[in-house]
């Protein structure tokens, strides 16, 4: 019997969860000695073999031990598998290589003991994983670099995915594997490797693993000889190649002649785009003719070129105007014409006629990868160039669709009067509304799970639609406001703690208002920007802001447990479950709900939680207005030494381990937080000419002795 059974079996009242396993806790002294009424003892084991455990109540380790008659020995593996045998292996890897046989990616499956499964990626050569930018649909079809050898006369088939892949392939050497999951697509150059060949797309058997291969047929258009579908009768819901009988009997004849009779599929090619090198308009009104003909392009508020695809404007209209250009000119027979000065003319010609991108787009309607969703009345529209907008979320809308895995990392990271916000934020981000006026930051020490959060909503918002610049270099990066353009968010973890000098654009976007922004080698121009911004930090930055404008603006959510080493997920395991497809498409029905209570109320779920965490917040970054806040009163007849108010506060300061001030520094102080107060020389306490400041008092009490 493993240590995680014997563990178990001293528990009630046992339960599966996404991360292990809940049980009443066994401590006798349990919830005020009533018991443990709500099962709040969570357990599992990590990566290394080792059984973890936490009370949710709080009840300590060695209590919980002592109740279960177990020692800490007794957390590992009989076999004495510990942390020093190493971490948990993948049940599967895949090297994903292009047509010339480089590995360009690799894709690792680990299975839990529930039947699940965590996949995520990593490039050669690279310890952390993660394809730092790379997108999926531009990785190449796994087995593509054992087609380059195959003769062109015999199908090859296309599936979903390597598992499926490998078992085809021990039946029929001919086939390659999807790797962008059914929520996305391959793009043109990982299909390129199909040209001219006859095509088998094989679907999984679901609406999802169906609409993919629907996806894969109309992009192979203009790329395959001919295309079929092959969807055979009895494979079981959601099953794929792997299952069919003929697989499992070896006989590839019986699929040969099968695929032969799957419907063919006509993808719509791609139109011939008539083109006359001797146009009588000019070579350049010719060439922009031609390439707007397949394309459809607009411009920013800066005139950058974006152009529309899968459903969105993207930027990269300048490079697919080159490259355009120079395929239009080979297939012409015209490619002497071709030079960078005849492609930056022909891309003036197109940007001086493009629409100009909505500079907020409609905050009623979300565009997601299968459409674009009406808040208002529900329905899913399909895609469109009309809808100027570089904003698409990358989550497919499914109304039935639930989030398990988010909820218990919520309920595990989130304040528990709080928890609310943790669908606000992402159905906030979701939509271009600034009208709530605020910046959220997320507090607390590390391993508390909020890079783990942040992690989770930026695959929720979509790497496109985000950027992660400190609060630093917003304010003095003349530069960084420009990367704000089109974004629908700022998220960046550990905010430094260095000191903020200055707060002027941060007021700015969170308030909805006009900033300066500036492209390199471009001119500035001004724009309003619909980012908002998100962070995180350990130790918040100070900063000379003590204004009420300042800290009325942040929503500070306290991420306050602490997880020991033995009871955490491995952050790449948890990242892939929060990142699922299936899982983000219940998050935006939970977020579309939080949306609505947003738009009602114009503000967020705030609690004791947040209220006390903003006030930590002011007290951390501005010791000297809280100070001034407590100690001291307003009024046009209260009046204090300038020295007696500032041995008052370096008292203060010396007693909590805070430096003291100058004089100099003191006063630039006091005109900083009490703009309203002025500095006068008279009688004061029975001295003449003494420096005073009018208009503020110390409290009763307060520096009575100095």
């Amino acid at each position: 019997m493993s240590a995680l059974d014997d563990f178990r079996e001293k528990l009630r009242n046992v339960k599966p969860t996404n991360n292990g396993f809940r049980a009443s806790c066994p401590v006798p002294g349990h919830g005020r000695r009533r018991g443990d009424v709500n099962p709040s003892l969570d357990f599992g084991t990590n990566p290394e073999g080792k059984v973890w455990f936490a009370c949710r109540a709080g009840c300590q380790d060695e209590e919980v031990l002592e109740a279960m008659s177990l020692g800490f020995a007794d957390l590992y593996e009989r076999n004495g598998h510990s942390k020093k045998n190493g971490s948990r292996k993948p049940s599967a890897s895949w090297e994903i290589k292009d047509e010339y046989g480089e590995v360009q990616a690799i894709h690792v499956r680990f299975d839990r003991e529930n039947g699940d499964k965590d996949c995520f990626w990593k490039l050669p050569g690279e310890k952390k994983w993660g394809l730092k930018g790379r997108k999926l649909d531009a990785l190449p079809l796994y087995r593509c670099e054992r087609l380059k050898d195959r003769p062109e006369d015999v199908p090859v088939v296309v599936v979903e995915g390597e598992k499926a892949a490998d078992a085809l392939a021990e039946v029929y050497p001919d086939v390659v594997g999807t790797v962008t999951g059914a929520s996305e697509t391959p793009g043109q150059e990982a299909l390129a490797v199909l040209r001219d060949r006859l095509i088998v797309l094989w679907p999984d058997n679901d609406d999802p693993g169906r609409a993919h291969m629907q996806r894969v047929a109309q992009r192979l258009g203009g790329i395959a000889k001919e295309v079929r579908v092959y969807e055979p009768e009895g494979t079981p819901d959601k099953g794929d190649a792997a299952d069919h009988p003929a697989v499992h009997n070896n006989d590839p004849a019986t699929l040969l002649v099968e695929w032969t009779k799957a419907p063919k599929v006509e993808p719509e090619p791609e139109a011939a785009v008539p083109f006359d090198p001797e146009d009588p308009r000019g070579l350049t009104a010719a060439l922009a003719d031609a390439v707007t003909r397949r394309h459809h392009f607009a411009r920013d508020v800066g005139g950058l070129l974006y152009v529309y695809k899968d459903g969105r404007y993207v930027p990269e209209g300048e490079r697919i105007i080159g490259t355009g250009i120079k395929r239009i000119l080979a297939e012409s027979n015209a490619s002497v014409k071709w030079s960078t000065h005849r492609v930056r003319e022909v891309t003036a010609y197109i940007r001086t006629d493009a629409p100009e991108l909505w500079p907020t787009p409609p905050a009623d309607w979300v565009n997601v990868l299968n459409g674009i969703l009406d808040l208002e009345s529900g329905e899913l529209l399909p895609h469109t160039p009309d809808f100027l907008s570089p904003v698409r979320i990358p989550v497919e809308f499914d109304a039935s669709a639930e989030c398990p895995a988010w909820d218990e990392f919520v309920g595990e990271v989130f304040p528990h009067d709080a928890q609310d916000l943790a669908y606000e934020i992402p159905g906030w981000l979701m939509v271009p509304d600034t009208s709530i006026q605020k910046a959220v930051l997320l507090t607390g020490e590390g391993g508390n799970g909020k890079s783990t959060y942040l992690t989770a909503v930026h695959a929720f918002v979509g790497e496109e639609n985000t950027t992660n610049l400190s609060l630093h270099k917003i304010e003095t990066d003349r530069f960084a406001a420009s990367r704000l353009i089109g974004k629908l968010a700022n998220i960046c973890p550990d905010l430094p703690s260095d000191h903020l000098t200055s707060t002027s654009t941060f007021k700015a976007i969170t308030g909805g208002d006009w900033i300066h922004a500036e492209y390199k080698y471009h001119g500035g121009f001004d724009f309003k920007p619909f980012s908002r911004l998100v962070f995180s930090a350990n130790n918040p930055p100070r900063s000379s802001d003590a204004s009420y404008a300042f800290y009325r603006r942040w929503l500070v959510v306290p991420f306050d447990r602490t997880f020991g080493q033995s009871e955490q997920v491995p952050r790449e395991v948890l990242d892939a479950r929060l990142a699922d497809p299936k899982e983000l498409s219940g998050v935006l029905n939970k977020a579309l709900a939080a949306l609505r209570r947003l738009r009602k109320t114009s503000e967020f779920s705030e609690s004791t939680s947040t209220h006390e965490a903003l006030a930590d917040f002011r007290i951390t970054t501005d010791p000297f207005s809280v100070w001034l806040d407590r100690n001291t009163v307003v009024g046009p007849e209260a009046i204090v030494g300038q020295d007696e108010l500032r041995r008052a506060y370096n008292e203060f300061a010396e007693d909590t381990g805070k430096p003291g001030m100058q004089p100099q520094a003191f006063g630039r102080a006091i005109t900083r937080a009490r703009p309203d107060v002025q500095r006068s020389q008279r009688m004061y306490k029975g001295e003449p000419n003494v420096r005073v400041y009018v208009g503020i008092g110390l409290r009763s009490g307060v520096g009575e002795d100095l």
